[in-house]
């Protein structure tokens, strides 16, 4: 087949040499199958793709392929947009084994990939971008040019994409000018794009060639180069041959075990022999765990042991056959011949018939692929999401995650290789700390004199708390609610394993966790964590404070920890000690009814024709920067007796963690502050820790989903709304020192709401020596909350 054509071309050019290529894909969404033919047919070592349409929003899970690393830009608003107003979107694929030494990928509408690689300790720059039709090239070049001038100019550079200057008919002064002024060449000098359109004045159609798609370089490593037509796209193939050695394919390599039904029964059977009634007698509750880990461990090992599994692709099409690719080959020619022609009907009705085909025929041979499927296909859970998550977006679904740092700063300090940037990770996440000044003596007069005062007027009524025993039947339950696909954390110990063993180690755990309660000492293992960087989503890639680690516990530390969250919630929930604000990790509350209470707020304020401040406080590292200290002392005052008081204290101390980027895992480190995010009892103690801070608020409506913290103030008139704010917020910054809790006022902000017309709003105000925004609106819990009528004059 023809179309086939440029699938032998591509891989002849690849076969030697390291080799780039570029194309403009025009949305990728409905190219995969395309896309995955062109990394499995041919060798090159790094591929750019421009013009991707993706959005954070779809499944990116077609695009995978275990020999290369991919390096994904979304233009920033397509998150909101349909499918056919999405625009803009990079792609980057780069053999695995080729280092990259630095990434950075656009934050903004300016689109770009940058990175820079190691190959044979030659280093190289490469810079992917594309520039949007309507965007002003005077512009574009501009910020194109800030980018470049921020790298070293010692190092060769590669500037490859899409940039929508047509060098072969504008000839521009200023992309003449940007080239010159970087020594940048490019090397692309025939037509990328043959477009035919008719002129209604001459009557006669005009072919435009033009050169859009470039490969820029100011050096001397290009061999070769080659534009081959693309079947499936209006833009050609644009490839280069550099001077450098090639890099063979690596398929990705983990290490894991392999628990086959086979494996797991001897496992299993082995178990059951052991005489756990001895090892729970030993003295020392550490010891006991340990030598019951030690015996579990031993027998997985022997059966399984961890080795590593070299990943292999799955057919990600397994439908498509010799019908359907005919199919596609039609229509793909059929595209390229209306092309060049748009105002022919016949083409146009040709290619319209032939998409239609395609399209019907593709579900049709999709769905019989799937409805010709037993449950002896889908042995378990994993394998059924194997062949779905390629189409339908999950909430659990890793493919969509940010791409990895390559190079990262803490405190003047630069790490840029996975050893570096883990153990980086791991001095970040323990060093967090309130910025506060207040002693921890004042702290405490602090938090019992004003305990004291809300026990005094009622506000709080505090009972007698203690732990009790649990017990077999309950340790079972929370063994086979564990999630399957839950790591297995510091001990080792596969959840899978752990639920089919649970018959016969229940009356051990038992025995450790009565006497852990009983004792207050809690085995140190279940306070080791393996804490994973999460990107929040916000700013770029290589600063350090852009992350929050979560913490993975063993799974019957989280068992145990249940075990204290049931106690510890009934106690709080049947004495009415939770306050009624707080909408957080708490039943039958959730974010949706914390807006709702807020929004209500905010109609209410407008049917009383009066003026309202909402405040968003945005706290600073809230979870982590949790001070046990303070907390023990408020526990004390909710009612919690020594021995209560004795498990609470043991359980953050000691605290330990290790940091897993990539594949390296970091040294130990103590933890001195904070509660473990991805913990089962941290949320609780959290919402604990902070539970007295509506009470203090005097004036302010608070509402609270956890750290999440709107207050409010209502008022005839803007002048008095003021001052009455004003008095009002010194309240929480003498709250937010005594509890060492921080607030960022450059991410706080605040909005006016009202329908009183002409009111000169200000668009700042000053707290704790920082000027708060004013804004129109605000994404709160995920929502936008527009400001109604209170506007400027």
């Amino acid at each position: 087949m023809e179309s086939l054509d440029y699938l032998n071309k591509l891989s002849k050019f690849s076969l030697s040499d390291f080799n780039i290529m570029h194309l403009n894909i025009n949305s990728v969404n409905n190219k995969c199958f395309e896309v995955q033919q062109i990394l499995k047919h041919s060798n090159f070592d790094i591929l750019f793709f421009s013009e991707t349409r993706l959005n954070s929003n779809k499944p990116v899970k077609q695009l995978k392929n275990c020999n290369y690393k991919e390096i994904l830009y979304y233009r920033p608003n397509n998150s909101n947009k349909t499918s056919n107003e999405i625009g803009g979107g990079l792609l980057l694929y780069i053999k695995n084994g080729i280092k990259i030494v630095k990434q950075k990928v656009s934050s903004n509408l300016f689109e770009y990939i940058f990175i820079q690689i190691d190959v044979k300790n030659q280093l190289i720059n490469f810079i992917i971008s594309y520039k949007a039709p309507n965007m002003n090239n005077n512009e574009y070049l501009e910020q194109l040019d800030n980018l470049i001038f921020s790298l070293d100019p010692n190092i060769p550079l590669f500037v490859v994409g899409d940039l929508n200057i047509d060098s072969l008919n504008d000839l521009e002064s200023n992309y003449n000018e940007f080239l010159n002024s970087n020594s940048l060449i490019n090397f692309i000098t025939t037509p990328t794009r043959i477009k035919t359109k008719f002129y209604k004045d001459s009557k006669e159609f005009r072919t435009k060639c033009s050169n859009l798609d470039v490969i820029l370089h100011n050096g001397d490593l290009i061999k070769e180069t080659m534009t081959i037509d693309c079947p499936f796209s209006d833009h050609f193939f644009t490839t280069a041959k550099l001077h450098i050695n090639s890099f063979k394919k690596e398929p990705k390599e983990i290490y894991g075990r392999n628990l086959s039904a086979k494996n797991i029964n001897l496992i299993v059977d082995e178990i059951a022999k052991i005489n756990f009634f001895c090892i729970a007698q030993i003295e020392s509750v550490d010891q006991s765990w340990l030598a019951f880990k030690t015996k579990i461990q031993t027998i997985i090992d022997r059966y399984s042991p961890i080795q590593k599994i070299t990943l292999k692709d799955n057919d990600l099409f397994p439908w498509f056959d010799d019908e359907l690719l005919y199919i596609k080959h039609c229509r793909d020619t059929a595209y390229k011949s209306y092309v060049l022609d748009k105002l022919n009907g016949l083409k146009y009705g040709l290619f319209y018939y032939w998409k239609n085909q395609f399209t019907k025929q593709y579900e049709s041979k999709m769905i019989n692929y799937f409805k010709m499927k037993t449950m002896t296909d889908f042995k378990n859970s994993k394998k059924f999401w194997e062949f779905y998550s390629s189409h339908i977006k999950i909430k659990s679904d890793k493919s969509n995650k940010p791409n990895s740092p390559a190079e990262l700063f803490f405190k003047d300090q630069k790490a840029n290789s996975i050893e570096e940037i883990s153990e980086m990770f791991n001095l970040f996440f323990t060093s967090i700390k309130s910025d506060s000044k207040i002693e921890y003596e004042d702290c405490e007069l602090f938090c019992d004199n004003f305990f004291d005062k809300l026990i005094s007027d009622g506000s709080i009524k505090p009972n007698k708390f203690k732990f009790e025993p649990t017990n077999e039947a309950e340790i079972c339950e929370l063994i086979s609610s564990l999630s399957d696909s839950s790591g297995p954390g510091f001990d080792g110990i596969p959840t899978k394993i752990l639920k089919l063993i649970s018959p016969f180690i229940s009356k051990f755990l038992c025995t450790i966790f009565n006497r852990a309660i009983a004792e207050g000492k809690i085995p140190n293992d279940f306070k080791v964590a393996v804490v994973t960087p999460l990107f929040k989503n916000k700013g770029t890639l290589d600063d350090i404070n852009n992350y929050r680690g979560i913490s993975v516990l063993s799974p019957l530390s989280k068992v145990f920890e249940k075990i204290i969250y049931k106690q510890i919630y009934n106690y709080f929930d049947i004495n009415k000690l939770m306050n009624d604000n707080q909408h957080g990790f708490r039943n039958s509350r959730s974010c949706e009814t914390a807006l709702h209470t807020i929004i209500s707020q905010m109609f209410k304020t407008l049917s009383q024709r009066l003026i309202a401040l909402f405040i968003f406080i945005d706290f600073k590292k809230a979870f982590d920067t949790v001070d046990s200290r303070i907390l023990i002392i408020k526990l004390r005052k909710y009612g919690f007796d020594p021995g209560a008081i004795k498990l609470i204290v043991n359980y953050f101390l000691n605290r330990q963690q290790k940091v897993k980027f990539e594949s390296y895992t970091s040294s130990f480190a103590n933890i001195k502050f904070g509660v473990p995010q991805g913990s089962v009892l941290g949320p609780l103690l959290f919402l604990i820790f902070i539970n007295d801070i509506v009470s203090y608020l005097i004036n302010f409506e608070v509402k609270l989903f956890a750290d999440d913290t709107t207050l409010s103030l209502k008022g005839n008139n803007l002048t008095e709304l003021l001052e009455k704010f004003n008095s009002s917020i010194m309240h929480l910054t003498k709250c937010r020192n005594f509890n060492r809790i921080d607030i960022n006022w450059s991410k706080t902000k605040i909005m006016f709401i009202s329908k009183k017309r002409n009111i000169i709003l200000p668009s700042s105000i000053l707290i704790d020596k920082t000027n708060v925004e004013v804004v129109d609106s605000f994404k709160l819990l995920g929502k936008n909350n527009q400001q109604p009528f209170a506007r400027n004059n």
